[in-house]
């Protein structure tokens, strides 16, 4: 199987942390939001793709709650190849389309010349080794704050760790990931 297929096989589908969550209730001690997480490709729900497109776009849903706080997070990605062969995860936007009016992969249909390059998040390039693809992201963000974003994309799981620093100290996230297993 090639890189990019295995990747997209192993990215796409449905995911929880309810594992994760149990372990921590169990030790009295929950610091991760119970999470859900899907990805799907949605080539085949945007118009006028060029017939020799050869990347992927996937649209990522992430579901969070911890305590009353409760969050929903939808985003863009393209999947492509950089010149050295390695995969590289790209962060889009919808033009004329805010981030939260992105719902999710059932109700989405856009047009190819709407999807622009989103300069917001530094691209993730990914490593094949130990039988995963690693990746991370470091992007500054306005006010001297940094995002750091840290995955390991295993066949039946994600590890997925985003850190907001300021003046490098941790103001957002964890360094442990949260630790989504496969369900569909």
């Amino acid at each position: 199987m090639k890189d990019m297929d295995k990747f997209i096989s192993y990215l796409t589908g449905k995911f929880d942390n309810h594992e994760q969550i149990e372990s921590e209730e169990k030790n009295g001690n929950i610091v991760h939001p119970k999470s859900k997480h899907s990805a799907y490709v949605f080539n085949d729900k945007i118009e006028n793709l060029p017939n020799d497109f050869k990347d992927y776009f996937i649209i990522e849903e992430g579901y969070y709650e911890m305590g009353e706080m409760k969050q929903d997070i939808h985003h863009i990605f393209k999947l492509s190849k950089n010149e050295n062969g390695n995969l590289i995860l790209e962060s889009y936007e919808i033009s004329n389309l805010d981030d939260n009016e992105l719902k999710n992969y059932n109700n989405i249909n856009i047009k190819f010349e709407d999807l622009k390059e989103s300069h917001k998040f530094t691209p993730i390039e990914y490593i094949f080794k130990d039988n995963a693809f690693e990746g991370i992201s470091i992007s500054n963000l306005p006010d001297d704050v940094t995002l750091e974003i840290k995955q390991r994309v295993e066949k039946d799981a994600l590890m997925v760790s985003e850190i907001l620093r300021k003046d490098g100290k941790i103001t957002f996230g964890l360094e442990e990931p949260i630790i989504y297993k496969r369900i569909k």
